[in-house]
């Protein structure tokens, strides 16, 4: 599967070699969002295997059955916030499916993410509010994620997250590093650019900005898991290597805090699918540490033999910040938070009982990442 990524990323998918089992690599696939590119390498291969054909051709009739349903769902919401001349910068899949991918099928999308400005965040409610978008019902409330989390799920069925669905965001990394990466927002938008989605002018972040977003987005997000956001990554250096400023990159990811995470990125491209930035862009990075030394050893293990990580998701963030100090103050806060966190968490418990309840809760993940699952 990791072959399959590298070939396709080069452009070169139909010459990847089909395996001789195919049940399981499917399994991989499907695991990894990357059933599509897989039926787009074995198409001209499958005529004497009609079931493993059709089984294929299904999961990309609904990946693109789910496009159309989020470019209609995002249309008129877009629509509401150029009317409200509210700017929106389309994230991640939404741009890199036309973009970027041999076809816009290749590649899977479960929603949309869009990010606002701070300041326009109540006028962008009000508008979803409008055109009939609700906010997803999850465990806490819509104040929590306005004070904390900077971000929230619309959707048009409150109650089932299967649904399309449309990711509000007006902060980046909040719940790793608070308000620190508002200045490094500042410049996004100062740097965004013109692109298109669901047949409306939009913004895309600037290629700099969008490889930090992306590299981020997998290593503290998703704790470097998943084939598919490895091969948005590889996409953008093939694609646009040239535009990069990896300078910028660089100063992007130290701003965040995480230049590490940005390191073991690059790392892992260059030894997965041989793709790599130019010479002296690594050394620029923050020097390592054995926190950062650590991570790699229990990333990079996991990752070439494509088992989960998801139970070390909040050690590896810790271990690949760049300031032992902030790293220590995260633990603080994620132990410790404030009464308003606490009270805005869990507004269905009576105080003082948001310690023990929260209390629990961090045992659970505790065990969880002692014991592995």
């Amino acid at each position: 599967m990791i072959a399959l990524v590298g070939a396709y990323a080069a452009g070169e998918g139909e010459s990847w070699p089909r395996p001789a089992d195919l049940t399981s690599l499917i399994d991989v696939a499907a695991r990894h969002q990357l059933t599509p590119i897989l039926e787009s390498a074995l198409r001209d291969s499958l005529a004497a295997d009609p079931a493993t054909a059709a089984t294929l051709r299904r999961e990309r009739y609904h990946t693109a059955r789910r496009q159309a349903q989020l470019a209609l769902l995002a249309g008129p919401f877009l629509d509401a916030l150029r009317a409200r001349a509210i700017p929106v910068i389309v994230l991640k899949g939404g741009i890199l499916a036309d973009r970027d991918y041999l076809t816009p099928e290749d590649r899977p999308m479960q929603d949309v993410d869009l990010l606002v400005r701070p300041g326009d965040v109540d006028k962008a409610l009000a508008a979803a509010g409008d055109v009939g978008l609700q906010r997803f019902d999850d465990a806490h409330t819509l104040d929590f994620d306005l004070g904390f989390d900077a971000t929230t799920v619309l959707t048009r069925h409150p109650h089932d997250l299967r649904q399309p669905s449309l990711d509000l965001h007006w902060g980046v990394l909040r719940d790793w590093i608070g308000t620190r990466g508002d200045g490094w927002l500042v410049t996004a938008w100062e740097r965004a650019e013109p692109a298109s989605y669901a047949g409306r002018a939009v913004l895309t972040l600037a290629p700099a900005d969008q490889f930090v977003h992306l590299a981020l987005h997998l290593a503290i997000h998703h704790t470097f898991d998943g084939l598919l956001w490895f091969c948005d990554l590889a996409l953008m250096i093939r694609n646009h290597g040239q535009r990069i400023d990896w300078g910028d990159v660089v100063t992007g990811a130290r701003r965040l805090g995480f230049g590490g995470a940005l390191t073991l990125i690059l790392e892992l491209l260059d030894e997965l699918f041989g793709v790599r930035p130019p010479d002296g862009v690594l050394r620029r990075l923050a020097p390592r540490s054995w926190r950062h030394a650590l991570a790699r050893r229990l990333v990079r293990s996991r990752v070439l033999r494509l088992q989960p990580l998801s139970h070390l998701e909040y050690l590896i963030p810790l271990l690949l910040m760049d300031s032992s100090r902030k790293a220590l103050g995260t633990v603080w806060r994620r132990v410790v938070p404030s009464q308003r966190w606490l009270e805005l968490r869990y507004p269905e418990t009576r105080w003082p009982l948001h310690y023990v309840r929260h209390g629990l809760a961090t045992a659970r993940f505790a065990v969880r990442t002692v014991r592995g699952r």
